[in-house]
């Protein structure tokens, strides 16, 4: 898997490659997420990584290939495909593209700001 690095940052690394976006964590983060597995407030989780899990209507192969097992299986299958631990990745969907990913960065006085925002599915 071929990876682009989108940020270097001095708390963390943001790269890509096809569905998939991770943010690589280098130091401890208070982390909120809806992950299934690792939602709400955490402070274990190093890696981020929002994926492309479906398209934006009627995906229903798509959908049942990600609950029928269970979604753990699933955040096991996605941390699989791109080699991270499940136990310290917090995996998130969407039915945007990651090649469309925008990324902001704001700072004010000590404190530095960065998203990286996924949208624009309609269907």
């Amino acid at each position: 898997m071929h990876w682009e690095l989108l940020l270097q940052q001095p708390s963390f690394e943001l790269r890509r490659s096809g569905r998939f976006l991770v943010a690589d964590l280098k130091q401890p983060h208070q982390i909120l997420s809806t992950s299934v597995r690792h939602g709400g407030q955490v402070e274990y989780v190093r890696h981020l990584l929002n994926h492309q899990s479906c398209e934006g209507a009627a995906h229903h192969d798509r959908h049942r290939a990600m609950t029928e097992a269970g979604l753990d299986v699933y955040h096991d299958r996605v941390c699989a495909e791109v080699a991270l631990p499940p136990g310290r990745t917090a995996v998130m969907g969407t039915a945007a593209s990651m090649n469309y990913v925008a990324v902001a960065k704001e700072v004010d006085e000590e404190l530095t700001v960065t998203a990286a925002v996924t949208a624009g599915v309609e269907g």
